[in-house]
């Protein structure tokens, strides 16, 4: 269950809506990044290239869910 204004994760996606799932990760060099995920999906029948970060992977992301400064560049 997700905390109230919380958005949906990328492996939350996965793990509860799609039907079908091929993970694509890595260089072919045994390099992988865990924030960035490639997968080939199925959704409702429907196929699709499924590309996102996972931000929960790297607590260094941003928090784009926090509020921002009122502050704009160029204003």
């Amino acid at each position: 269950a997700l905390a109230p204004g919380r958005s949906t994760g990328i492996r939350q996606l996965l793990r509860h809506a799609a039907t079908e799932q091929v993970p694509l990760s890595g260089t072919g060099q045994g390099e992988t990044d865990k924030t960035i995920l490639l997968s080939l999906a199925r959704f409702r029948g429907f196929p699709c290239i499924l590309l996102g970060q996972d931000r929960s992977a790297n607590p260094r992301s941003p928090r784009w869910d926090r509020p921002r400064s009122g502050k704009r560049d160029g204003a």
